[in-house]
């Protein structure tokens, strides 16, 4: 990835109906969370995760701390991921997985400033320790007028990382559900045992969804 990629902000001037689009050089560190780590060789005892989405909200990710299935009390906050609006695509913010840009502004003008937050969040997380990780894609908005939230999930995930190894962990939108998918990421081929995850989402503090456990597919890129 180049050190600096481009935002566009676009300036809404209502009376007079023109846009203008402006843009803007946006540095790595603002797109990607821990771009260091993706460089650098992973520590011993440890692996390295790369957290992301096709969800245009923002979509928290933490760590927990107990085994409860749906509890967030003793949790470790890791990051915040949301896909980046494309000025190409049509908007769409009924859908989770929708290209939606967010307005703000007082009076006449008003400008939509990207992202949100990162694209990508990478860290390092113990290897050959079961870990729980829960995902929650959550925003509210107002026009001045009347306020309107979004959310999906929690949904949470269970696997045991391998030492040394690359996992993508990506939290899925579809039209009002979401899940979450995780990948190994490897250059070479590896032939050791399938490794699998659990799925599972929780609402309100109980199961929405019962476990679900799939096998790890391995990816090369």
């Amino acid at each position: 990835m180049k050190n600096s990629l481009s935002l566009l902000f676009s300036l809404l001037f209502v009376s007079g109906c023109t846009m203008t689009i402006i843009e803007e050089p946006v540095t790595e560190e603002m797109l990607v969370q821990g771009a260091n780590l993706s460089r650098a060789p992973i520590p011993k005892e440890k692996s390295l995760i790369e957290f992301t989405t096709n969800v245009s909200i923002p979509v928290a990710l933490a760590e927990l701390q107990d085994n409860t299935e749906c509890s967030s009390v003793k949790s470790k906050p890791i990051g915040v991921a949301t896909k980046a609006f494309d000025p190409g695509m049509p908007e769409d913010n009924k859908n989770l997985n929708g290209n939606v840009r967010y307005l703000k502004g007082v009076g006449n003008m008003k400008f939509s400033a990207r992202p949100i937050s990162p694209e990508r969040v990478y860290f390092h997380a113990d290897a050959g320790k079961v870990v729980t990780f829960s995902a929650l894609a959550q925003m509210g908005s107002s026009n001045g007028y009347y306020s309107h939230s979004r959310s999906c999930g929690p949904v949470m995930v269970r696997f045991s990382p391998r030492e040394g190894r690359k996992y993508r962990l990506e939290f899925i939108g579809q039209a009002n559900s979401c899940t979450i998918q995780l990948q190994e990421i490897n250059k070479i081929e590896i032939t050791d045992l399938e490794q699998k995850y659990t799925v599972w989402s929780c609402k309100n503090g109980s199961d929405n969804l019962r476990p679900i456990t799939k096998s790890l597919r391995t990816s090369s890129q």
